[in-house]
């Protein structure tokens, strides 16, 4: 089964962003996005955070799971 792609936006009330944090992550589902994420991002985060996790697509053939992309502001 291939991966699926996600969008993960991710706020916090550590710091305030214009746009915040924007992860482009492929995974087997839903669940595995936000631990991805978790995994990654948590540790920087004293107060935590919340995550908006939207599927976007399949991710082409071969490409493992992890965050692909990333954009912060």
């Amino acid at each position: 089964m291939k991966n699926l792609l996600f969008t993960v936006t991710l706020t916090t009330h550590d710091w305030t962003s214009e746009y915040g944090c924007l992860f482009i992550v492929a995974a087997k589902n839903e669940n595995d996005a936000k631990a991805i994420i978790d995994e990654s991002e948590g540790p920087r985060y004293s107060t935590g955070y919340d995550l908006d996790i939207q599927e976007i697509g399949i991710a082409k053939a071969g490409l493992g799971c992890g965050i692909i992309e990333q954009f912060t502001t």
